[in-house]
């Protein structure tokens, strides 16, 4: 261990999970004074954005791909104080009807699908929204100009639906509208997929920036330990208790070596931050919260993408491919992603630094997140928000009301879909509620 915090009753605080939410609570409360003891089930920290170097020296994020995006200065601040990053305006464009166009659709996609219909296409957009530089789906589909309605239901039908579809298990119709909504269609020429003014990855990878986060002599963090292994929640009594016969936690620290803490306690009394999911956390006493997984499939490829990410509505069974080696640093050692090449006159290269000849391009298949999907060692990713959901997700809650000393935060915890830099928001808010404690 770090600082030779061998006992629980030691801690201040306890953080169940070492992604964006977990790892920066403990990092900002350390900051603070306070000693923080940190257990992660799987055997690495860094939560979903964990990358790791794979064949042909290319960095691979293990758990689809993760491109930092935000226009929340202070999320910005605090990211960029642990470690170099590099710009990363990602284009990220879609297969349909056998053309690779921009995404979001904007001029150019709809120039290159619709052919000789796209300068009248085009030309009633502009005059049905003058004022504005993007459309959502929803807002088309319901426009009382017939070529942008009829704009929008082919759009629809030809990605939005697909890929929905296979994205959430579900027809459209039952997704919260929100999610439709989250890609617009752009009415310019603007090819960047994120509009936030800050996109970026960090130099080193993100395993390597999350590694920089949790360093502190005020911190421990245990790899390979399972919480709920450790510690029952009793709805009744309002207290989270030490499972019977447990004494020890033992696992991995931050330095790959064996470590243990002694559970010299009963009772957990310090605030315990808890990061999984809820219906776990229970014991599935109201059933399984709907999710979705991805069971993704990596091959080293010879040709590549046309893009770093590229997604697929009209295929059987995935949804989007990305090429690992199109935004990692193809170099040895302890460098992940790194800066593209500069062309003649400055110009940016296509070509990243190493071996440009094979890359690794990783393939999503969209599952249902089930006991099947659990035996395999699969994740939950992506909660299904509707209003039966989230009704079964309140009985979660309600249960754990006047369990003073348990935060729940994050994606899994509280049944919410978090981009990053939501998530980065929201932990800090956390932090911000224990201190004023």
């Amino acid at each position: 261990m770090t600082n030779n915090l061998t006992k629980v009753s030691n801690y201040d605080l306890i953080v169940v999970g070492t992604g964006f939410c977990g790892a920066i609570i403990a990092r900002k409360l350390v900051d603070a004074g306070k000693r923080v003891l940190m257990l992660e089930r799987r055997e690495h920290i860094a939560g979903n954005m964990y990358d790791e170097i794979a064949n042909h020296e290319i960095c691979v994020q293990r758990y689809g791909p993760h491109i930092f995006h935000t226009d929340d200065e202070d999320v910005y601040d605090f990211v960029s104080g642990f470690g170099e990053w590099f710009d990363f305006p990602v284009k990220y464009p879609v297969e349909v009807d056998g053309k690779i166009v921009p995404q979001p659709f904007n001029f150019q996609s709809i120039e290159m699908l619709f052919e000789d219909k796209a300068e009248t296409i085009i030309e009633h957009l502009k005059k049905a929204y003058p004022t504005v530089d993007s459309v959502t789906v929803v807002e088309l589909l319901e426009s009382e100009d017939i070529v942008c309605r009829e704009l929008a239901e082919a759009l629809f039908e030809k990605d939005y639906r697909p890929y929905t579809s296979k994205q959430w298990g579900i027809p459209p119709e039952e997704i919260d509208p929100m999610v439709l909504k989250r890609v617009p269609i752009r009415l310019g020429y603007e090819d960047v997929h994120f509009p936030d003014k800050h996109q970026m990855l960090p130099v080193g990878g993100f395993s390597s920036l999350f590694k920089k986060l949790l360093e502190h002599d005020g911190i421990d963090v245990l790899v390979g330990v399972d919480a709920l292994d450790l510690f029952t929640v009793d709805t009744s009594e309002k207290s989270i208790r030490v499972k019977d016969g447990i004494t020890k936690i033992v696992g991995r620290d931050l330095s790959g070596d064996i470590s243990e803490v002694e559970l010299d306690i009963d009772l957990i009394d310090i605030p315990l931050v808890f990061t999984g999911a809820i219906d776990e956390l229970l014991e599935y006493k109201y059933g399984m919260l709907p999710y979705r997984t991805l069971d993704i499939v990596y091959e080293d490829d010879s040709a590549g993408l046309p893009a770093p990410i590229v997604a697929y509505p009209q295929a059987d069974g995935f949804t989007r491919k990305t090429d690992y080696g199109k935004f990692t640093q193809s170099l040895a050692g302890d460098v992940c992603y790194g800066v593209r090449e500069q062309g003649a006159e400055g110009q940016e290269d296509s070509r990243l630094r190493g071996n440009g000849r094979t890359t690794v391009v990783a393939t999503e298949y969209p599952l249902q997140y089930d006991e099947i999907a659990r035996s395999r060692g699969l994740d939950p990713y992506y909660p299904i928000i509707n209003d039966g959901n989230q009704i079964a997700y309140n009985q979660y809650l309600e249960d754990l009301k006047g369990i003073d000393n348990l935060v729940l935060c994050g994606r899994l915890a509280e049944y919410t879909y978090y981009n990053m830099d939501q998530a980065v928001a929201r932990a800090l808010c956390v932090v911000e509620e224990l201190l004023n404690e």
